[in-house]
């Protein structure tokens, strides 16, 4: 199917979701643990990160270490933003975190982004993202935002959205100045380059040009890139001025103190460095390809890292030399720490050495490497939650400095409500309403995908690793034929099985039954970590299906033509925009709404919720695109799908599609976004995940199909340290057999010669053939093949959860006219199998407040899930109760204090129908998804002036209990005197909660007589 664009037409049969995106339990968000000193270590060198701390530091980083003024400043993005750390020597490069960047886009994927410092020292640039973005052409060309962090307060400003997330964007350079890309039309053939003033935080220029240009580089005497692998001086009105002809692909720019130019290039497979004056171009010297890197100092210098045995240190102007054994990931200013690695939590579970999915979720892993000594330390310290934070186009922020966004002046009845019971609760909102019962939804448009969140009646459940090894398996080999009963997970649809409702296509000359079972893996790896719930939800949780920005908020702009204009004003929801990827395999087309004629209801159903009818379409669409391939000829050595190389442009196709002929008259063939030899791919990247599990924080840098392959080669690893699928056998040592000649695609067809990519920027560069071949005949000695856990007979697996089984039962010890309040309408409706009788009383939940439009943001946040009493409960992340005035919020309510955090505020309401005075009041808590203390439980009487019990006793309940096990906890220690009009009321803003704190369970409350 197409798209209305030919920019879209690849992504319309499913969507790149994410590269990696954390199935982690939800966890506790504690402050970091302070280590106690070392015997004699100097007190200046304790701090918030202490286990960070470098060791002995009068021997490791030389006597005046206690004076220095040299600090590391770096990031990495978890599930809850985009953090930015530094650490200063005279703290003994201690850790701590400075900011935390985020903005509202559904919770629960990881966050990527690069930053730099400007040439003062003074701020960090920083261009960050939801890592899915990187994904898709879109995304990669304007889905990121950016940001200016203050580097002595940790204060952040908003700069734009709509930025490119590029490997070297952003560009600081000399002063304050800072450049950022944003590429637009197909392809992303054409440039704008925005300058910023970094003590501002605001563009004081934009310049447009029809050409492709990278690696953006601001200098004293104006601003340069790399356009056609040639240096070029960007004009005022977009003209490119050549300068320099570098060795090779450049992939490296910065500028130098001299008011000259230092660059690093790859060349036969060599990293050559050079230094660029108007005199002309004078080579510093060379090494292998992974082992030279430029990073740039204090003053305007820079430093070449790596193997630099043979740089010429006589080259007037050269950088500064550094040496060190493997690639790092940064440096500090004045160069005497490196930064061999900074892990989160999440990729180092990818790699296997914890922390465990239950602990230390915001834990980062740091290794470093001082220049004085070559000392090597390896610590953590746990990102803090206490820190200035800044959520894009919010009113929002944990430390507002620079004030906040005014709300539009007209006021909005916005709040949402779900309810179960009498809908009268809600008769009175006029916008914005959600029916858990029906799950639709009503907000300025209709929601586009086909299966609502947060609807009870499609709950989809989170397999195990070995379960979609399994069915991946069996899907392979043409027998996923397991029966799927009717009403399986509580859905109500009829039976079926798996392929019987997606039958395994076959691939052209060879059948069924051929597709490597690790193609598939890696694939789902690649898409969603192999997840088909929520990535809140851990094995055997039940939750909402996993969608690909199922609310159309994907970089808050309402479309590229907003970001091209520099607007930045952002839509909380807006469903046209939606992308309805649905489950592990991110299933795209025919799962709108209006969409009925590619699926049934029922397939939509199983798509959404069932992992093993999920992989069964999934791997249709992967076997149409390798016959689609294959019919244009591009299938590479030789074509024969058995070996898993062979695979290559197929995956090419399923990320970013196929272009036929006749589509358009100017070209036809494979997208050039996803070519190798596309120079917004670093050209010194080794194989994805090869050399380390850290390449998956940084996806932007590798094509679509690299990172399946390398998922493929390196599995991911599971709570047990183990990977969670069988690695491929292969033919040759240490991995898949793949090209690292990235011009391998490129050709006089194309108009793409290696290095400079393809100049020409539109359609004459779709790759169009002839077919390659990098692996030498025979295939059956030099090919990799699939390895198989199961046969097509091994039944399913069963479910090995890491929680128990909900309570599906009240205690014994409660007699008749106990009421409970159910967070659904039907406490029958669960996945678990529980039952109950009819709800006791109505359940609402409403969001935001009246007069702010962008209380729609809390929709994004707030999540069904299969736990708590009956199986089902909804959960949301805690916010600061501080309060604000009116005049920073909406100027015709002047003066009125209202919450700081209130387009993030939930309020969840239980009124029961008694027949009795007097009731102890318990709430129950779930095994998992409630760590917030001290939560206050509003508990109105309904004896009050016209029964309605208008002022509330407050009892705060340590919803962190949980922790220890499910179960009832009373409110209170006596009972209290409850009329008919009594209700029991909370919210999620609470006093110190934080910016996206801890969270909140709204589960189930029994009122006792």
């Amino acid at each position: 199917m197409s798209s209305p664009t030919r920019r879209r037409r690849g992504r319309a049969q499913r969507r790149a979701w994410t590269s990696v995106a954390v199935t982690a339990a939800l966890v506790s968000l504690g402050l970091p643990q302070v280590a106690a000193a070392a015997a004699g270590e100097t007190p200046s060198a304790r701090a918030a990160g202490a286990d960070t701390a470098v060791p002995s530091p009068d021997a490791n980083l030389g006597s005046g270490w206690h004076k220095s003024k040299d600090v590391l400043v770096t990031g990495a993005g978890d599930e809850t933003g985009f953090h930015v750390y530094t650490a200063h020597e005279d703290k003994a490069f201690s850790w701590q975190t400075l900011a935390t960047l985020t903005a509202p886009v559904d919770a629960g994927a990881t966050w990527t982004g690069n930053l730099c410092v400007t040439g003062s020292g003074r701020y960090a640039v920083a261009v960050y993202a939801p890592t899915a973005v990187a994904n898709h052409a879109e995304g990669a060309d304007a889905g990121g935002f950016a940001a200016v962090v203050d580097l002595s307060t940790g204060s952040a400003r908003e700069i734009t959205s709509g930025v490119s997330l590029a490997y070297f964007s952003p560009g600081c350079g000399a002063q304050d100045k800072v450049l950022l890309a944003r590429y637009t039309g197909p392809e992303g053939k054409s440039t704008e380059v925005m300058a910023v003033d970094a003590a501002s935080a605001l563009i004081t220029g934009t310049v447009r040009s029809d050409r492709q240009i990278t690696n953006l580089t601001p200098a004293r005497d104006g601003d340069y890139g790399i356009a056609d692998s040639t240096v070029v001086r960007i004009g005022a009105d977009g003209q490119l001025a050549k300068v320099a002809k570098p060795a090779g692909a450049v992939f490296a720019l910065a500028a130098s103190a001299d008011n000259g130019l230092d660059l690093v290039s790859a060349k036969d497979r060599r990293a050559v460095a050079e230094h660029w004056t108007p005199h002309g171009l004078a080579k510093v010297g060379e090494a292998a390809l992974d082992r030279l890197q430029l990073f740039q100092l204090d003053g305007g210098q820079n430093a070449l890292v790596g193997d630099v045995a043979g740089l010429d240190r006589s080259v007037a102007g050269a950088p500064r030399a550094l040496s060190a054994p493997k690639p790092v990931t940064a440096l500090s200013r004045q160069g005497h720490l490196l930064a061999d690695t900074v892990e989160p939590a999440w990729v180092t579970r990818l790699a296997g050495h914890g922390p465990t999915p239950d602990a230390a979720a915001r834990q980062v892993r740091a290794s470093v490497r001082t220049t004085h000594n070559g000392a090597a330390h390896t610590g953590s310290v746990t990102t803090a939650d206490k820190v200035p934070t800044l959520s894009f186009g919010s009113a929002s922020t944990t430390a507002p400095t620079s004030g906040l966004r005014s709300a539009p002046a007209a006021a909005k009845n916005s709040a949402v409500a779900l309810t179960t019971g009498d809908s009268s609760s809600w008769g009175d909102v006029t916008g914005g309403l959600v029916d858990p019962t029906s799950g639709t939804e009503s907000n300025w448009s209709v929601p586009k995908c086909a299966i609502s969140r947060n609807d009870p009646n499609n709950q989809a459940l989170q397999p195990t690793p070995a379960m979609v090894q399994w069915a991946v398996d069996r899907a392979v080999t043409n027998s996923l034929t397991v029966s799927r009963p009717a009403n399986y997970l509580a859905t109500g649809q009829p039976a079926y099985t798996p392929q019987g409702m997606f039958p395994d296509l076959g691939v052209n000359g060879y059948g069924r039954g051929v597709v490597p079972a690790q193609v598939m893996l890696g694939l789902l790896a690649q898409e969603t970590n192999l997840a088909q719930a929520t990535w809140h939800a851990v094995a055997g949780d039940s939750g909402n299906p996993l969608v690909a920005d199922y609310y159309g908020n994907g970089n808050l702009l309402r479309s590229t033509a907003d970001a091209t204009a520099g607007h930045t004003t952002p839509v909380a929801i807006n469903y046209p925009k939606a992308d309805c990827g649905y489950g592990i395999g991110q299933v795209t087309t025919g799962m709108t709404a209006a969409d009925t004629t590619t699926y049934t209801a029922a397939q939509k159903t199983a798509i959404a919720t069932d992992y093993a009818a999920n992989i069964a379409a999934g791997l249709q669409i992967l076997e149409a695109k390798w016959n689609q391939i294959s019919s244009a000829g591009l299938l590479p050595n030789g074509g024969d799908p058995h070996y898993i190389e062979n695979w290559y442009t197929a995956l090419w196709a399923y990320n970013t599609g196929y272009h036929p002929l006749g589509e358009d008259p100017a070209g036809y063939g494979l997208g050039f976004l996803n070519n190798p030899a596309n120079p917004r791919y670093p050209a010194n990247r080794q194989p994805f995940l090869r050399a380390s599990y850290a390449d998956a924080a940084k996806p932007g840098n590798w094509p679509y199909q690299e990172k399946v392959l390398g998922f493929a080669e390196r599995p991911e690893n599971d709570v047990n340290g183990q990977f969670a699928y069988l690695q491929p056998t292969y033919s040759v040592v240490g991995g898949l057999n793949l090209s690292t000649n990235y011009g391998l695609f490129c050709g006089s067809g194309n108009n793409c010669t290696p290095g400079p990519g393809c100049p020409a920027m539109n359609a004459t560069c779709y790759w169009h053939g002839p077919a390659v071949n990098w692996i030498s005949a025979p295939l059956s000695v030099n090919g990799s093949v699939q390895r198989l856990a199961y046969t097509g007979a091994d039944p399913e697996p069963a479910m090995a959860a890491r929680y128990p089984a909900p309570d599906c039962a009240k205690p014994s010890s409660w007699g008749a006219g106990t009421v409970v309040v159910y967070p659904v309408s039907d406490p029958n409706k669960n996945t678990y199998g529980c039952s109950g009788s009819a709800a006791g009383g109505k359940f609402t939940l409403r969001t935001g407040d009246n007069f702010d439009h962008s209380a729609y943001l809390a929709n994004v946040d707030l999540h069904q899930f299969g736990a708590g009493f009956g199986g089902r409960m909804f959960f949301t992340h805690s916010y600061d109760s501080a309060t604000i005035t009116q005049d920073n919020f909406q100027p015709q309510r002047s003066g009125l204090p209202v919450p700081m955090n209130i387009s993030h505020k939930v309020v969840a309401t239980w009124e029961p129908d008694l027949t009795g005075p007097a009731y102890k009041i318990f709430v129950h808590l779930p095994s998992h998804g409630a760590q917030a203390t001290n939560v206050p439980y509003y508990i109105y009487d309904g004896c009050g002036t016209m029964g309605q019990g208008l002022i509330p006793s407050v009892t705060n309940l340590d919803q962190s209990k949980s922790s220890s096990g499910q179960g009832w906890f009373q409110l209170g220690a006596a009972s209290v005197l409850l009329c008919s009009g009594a209700r029991v009321q909370v919210t999620n803003l609470i006093p110190n909660g934080g910016f996206s704190g801890p969270d909140i369970a709204f589960d189930a409350i029994a009122f006792v007589p």
